[in-house]
């Protein structure tokens, strides 16, 4: 028995669960156990009798516990902390903090604490909330639902919603404004818009074109590297200082774009060593050897999506959208997306946006698979 007290029916009730529960504990290791009897720790001083008190525990870790009693007092709210061995720490109030305890003198009822890991809050329910007035918006666009809307980088500053309100709730909305807080300055994600297509969704979803798909670089940092040496045995790319500013992300993988001997692609990065140094995590050569005039261009990732539409249904061209942005994810890009843009009657653009943003980070054409 471990569910806790329940007061619905006997047939919803679950199994764990019990009607009542007096001076007992229920726990999943231990089942049903006795309550233990209380103790006198140590007594308090320089309280009224009868006053109203209370007490809230706070406990943090093993070692790091305290009792901390709060109420009425005179003339500000009583809040005082102490040990497990009745020790009373020091505590420090400052002005705004005891001008909002003390407003509307709040009995110890009305004071609510809450401790949230390293952090106890203090609730005086006297004091009315304060409303904010939001700034003056226009929506720039409804979406479809809630997936489509989620699927789009729209353009910075923009207030987007789903089109229809449902009887539990008011469909909000979402603010976009991408922001490089170390530069302190806006900062959007590398996209790619395709050509107009006039394609019907019979397209997508006839015997010809699936699976379909297609392949796409996100290029995260600019690499141009030339005279650069490889080691076969260790498999590392060496050359003084190249990588100074390269700082290693997982998934990250370089092009390799030529070399003697070099068969040219992404290769997958292992580690950073040093400022001069990389580990790829496979032999770059076709005769493993070392040449020492290897040539690099993007450090990124590469993702190969194929899908075959055929095995779901399609109800527009947004579905279409969701299924290329469903196996990009699916390929590992957790955080690539793939929208439609509709642009006129029938007519639309297939537009991926990258995980990476800020300078430097770039989209290279998507190619079609062979097979569709």
């Amino acid at each position: 028995m471990f569910g806790g007290v329940s007061r619905q029916p006997d047939v919803l009730r679950h199994a764990t669960q019990v009607e009542e529960a007096d001076n007992v504990l229920l726990g999943v290791r231990n089942g049903l156990e006795k309550r233990p009897g209380s103790r006198l720790a140590f007594a308090l001083s320089g309280l009224v009798a009868d006053a109203n008190y209370r007490l809230h525990t706070i406990i943090r870790d093993e070692n790091e516990r305290y009792l901390m009693l709060y109420g009425a007092g005179t003339p500000n709210t009583l809040l005082r902390i102490f040990k497990p061995d009745g020790a009373e720490a020091t505590v420090s109030i400052s002005p705004a903090a005891q001008t909002y305890l003390k407003s509307g003198s709040p009995t110890a009822d009305q004071l609510r604490p809450i401790t949230i890991a390293d952090y106890t809050l203090m609730l005086n329910t006297t004091v009315a909330l304060a409303a904010k007035t939001s700034a003056s918006y226009a929506i720039a666009h409804n979406h479809r639902d809630f997936d489509v809307m989620i699927s789009q980088t729209p353009n910075n500053d923009t207030y987007h919603k789903t089109k229809a309100d449902t009887a539990a709730r008011t469909a909000g909305y979402f603010f976009y404004r991408p922001y490089d807080a170390s530069k302190d300055e806006a900062c959007s994600f590398a996209k790619w818009v395709g050509a107009e297509k006039t394609k019907a969704l019979s397209y997508f979803s006839d015997t010809a074109h699936n699976p379909g798909g297609f392949r796409v670089d996100f290029i995260r940092q600019p690499m141009s590297l030339a005279a650069v040496t490889w080691n076969h045995t260790l498999l590392e790319l060496t050359k003084a200082d190249a990588f100074t500013y390269y700082v290693w992300c997982a998934q990250d993988q370089i092009y390799i774009s030529g070399g003697t001997a070099v068969t040219p692609g992404w290769y997958d990065i292992v580690s950073r060593v040093n400022n001069n140094t990389i580990v790829l995590s496979a032999d770059i050569t076709t005769d493993k050897s070392d040449p020492t005039d290897v040539t690099t261009t993007n450090i990124g990732h590469e993702y190969q999506v194929m899908v075959d539409m055929q095995t779901v249904a399609l109800a527009d061209h947004y579905d279409v959208a969701l299924q290329f942005q469903d196996g990009l994810r699916a390929a590992g890009c957790a955080d690539g997306l793939v929208e439609w843009m509709y642009t006129g009657s029938g007519v639309g653009r297939m537009v991926i946006t990258s995980p990476y943003r800020g300078a430097g980070c770039a989209i290279a054409d998507p190619i079609a698979p062979t097979s569709g």
